[in-house]
């Protein structure tokens, strides 16, 4: 389908693929991975993204928060098979991923966001699930097809989201996570970006100061 980017992240990927395309040749084959929702532990976590944010609401909070309605649909994929995704493409032949975009996760891991506090709910049976309004705010709903990569990169997403639950709730115990860490500005991109606006690191328009 027609790309319908709802957020300035969005829009700002849709206008870089458009650009790149203009400068493929036969020297420079750009591809273009569309990532669904990654959830996962990383070095560099993110506590921002749906799955980790909600396991991280169970493990610090004792509920496991729904900031809107919990009806839009997410796309999932763990930061394992976006690597993954990107190791097949770097090693496909030419002409398979030449100026092609592809969205990497797995068809069967769509999810309505009520359905992934749900899913929670079974790791963190003592957390309460807590709805924060009857109308969403947020205009992100969307189901997404897979099939493209699976067929031209023979690649498809491997770990599922109990999977991702599973491995986060371990590593949240682990480190014995809080509340603080949780809500540090460094973890989460939006609280990241104001900070550094606020300390003039970073001017209005997103560009480091001079």
């Amino acid at each position: 389908d027609e790309a319908n980017p709802q957020t300035a992240y969005g829009k700002a990927k849709v206008k870089a693929e458009q650009s790149l395309r203009e400068l493929a040749d036969t020297e420079f084959s750009p591809v273009y991975l569309r990532n669904a929702t990654a959830f996962g532990f990383s070095p560099r976590m993110r506590f921002d993204i749906v799955v980790n944010n909600l396991t991280g609401f169970a493990e610090t909070t004792g509920k496991i928060k729904i900031l809107g309605d919990g009806t839009p649909w997410r796309p999932l994929v763990h930061v394992k098979d976006i690597a993954r995704a990107c190791i097949a493409a770097l090693e496909a032949d030419r002409h398979k991923i030449h100026n092609e975009a592809f969205n990497v996760g797995n068809s069967g891991q769509n999810y309505q966001i009520k359905s992934i506090a749900e899913r929670i709910h079974r790791f963190y049976p003592d957390c309460s699930v807590t709805v924060a309004q009857t109308n969403s705010a947020d205009s992100r709903n969307y189901t997404v097809s897979f099939g493209k990569i699976e067929r031209q990169l023979g690649c498809s997403a491997t770990l599922s989201l109990d999977d991702g639950i599973s491995e986060l709730k371990n590593v949240y115990d682990e480190i014995q996570l809080d509340s603080k860490t949780f809500e540090h500005p460094l973890y989460t991109r939006l609280k990241q970006v104001e900070r550094l606006m606020a300390s003039g690191k970073i001017d209005k328009d997103l560009h480091w100061a001079r």
